[in-house]
């Protein structure tokens, strides 16, 4: 049901925007490593644009780089509360819409929100609920996870054929750690 996806995603915002404005504003210069060398305040700044881009019917190359960048580079001046406070006014409606959209998409927008708002904790070392097999592979098929952590995963089936599904074009196996 989509209305459980907005739900959803109403409070994974409710926790980001908690989460953000506990810490140091320093740490929010921190680079969240698993994205495109985005500061943990580019990463919200994605997160926000992508609340007002569909809210806003910007939705030319949804999903890709170049419609992803966009949303950062608008963003990048603007202060940090003014930033959170976009969010509290197009987040609302964003999850609104999402409660009439279909399955699929509702499903991506809390999938790609819930693997950012764990970059952020990565990025800030407060890594969560990293004990659950459910985030572990979650992290390992957005690209979170290298081969050699993939492979020590104790899962039946054998983690290597967790290999065979990450291998999506969106999503690679890192080469490098990132310590989580």
């Amino acid at each position: 049901m989509t209305e459980e996806h907005a739900a959803v995603h109403a409070e994974l915002r409710t926790r980001v925007v908690g989460l953000v404005r506990s810490v140091e504003p320093s740490a929010l210069d921190r680079i969240a490593p698993a994205t495109p060398e985005w500061r943990v305040r580019d990463v919200v700044a994605h997160m926000v644009g992508v609340s007002d881009d569909v809210v806003n019917g910007r939705l030319d190359g949804i999903t890709s780089e170049a419609w992803t960048a966009a949303q950062v580079e608008r963003r990048r001046a603007v202060p940090f509360e003014e930033l959170l406070a976009d969010w509290d006014e197009y987040g609302p409606q964003f999850e609104a819409m999402l409660s009439d959209a279909p399955e699929l998409p509702a499903g991506q927008a809390v999938f790609d929100a819930f693997t950012h708002e764990h970059d952020i904790c990565n990025a800030i070392s407060r890594p969560g609920a990293r004990d659950s097999d459910a985030l572990e592979l979650l992290r390992a098929m957005t690209g979170r996870r290298t081969a050699e952590e993939i492979t020590r995963f104790e899962w039946d089936p054998a983690s290597t054929d967790v290999m065979l599904i990450v291998g999506t074009p969106l999503f690679t196996i890192r080469t490098e750690s990132l310590g989580e």
